[in-house]
């Protein structure tokens, strides 16, 4: 929710509002719940020009999103 008030504070509603949605999405499992995540974030990154900080932790949620062990190990 930090990233969400980062890009509303940048001017970039639309894309925090995305961003909650995805972070509050109802999921049967945390797997399918990383799916929306990742979702989400990809398409905040295709449509959006985010400010470098906050597109680099956009990267990283991504990056943990996708993981083949974001729970660790």
């Amino acid at each position: 929710m930090d990233v969400a008030a980062q890009l509303r504070t940048a001017g970039l509603s639309e894309a925090a509002e995305r961003l909650e949605a995805a972070t509050t999405y109802s999921a049967t499992s945390g797997w399918e719940w990383l799916g929306e995540l990742a979702v989400g974030v990809s398409e905040i990154r295709k449509r959006f020009c985010v400010p470098q900080p906050i597109a680099a932790s956009l990267d990283r949620i991504l990056r943990v999103a996708r993981s083949r062990r974001p729970y660790g190990t």
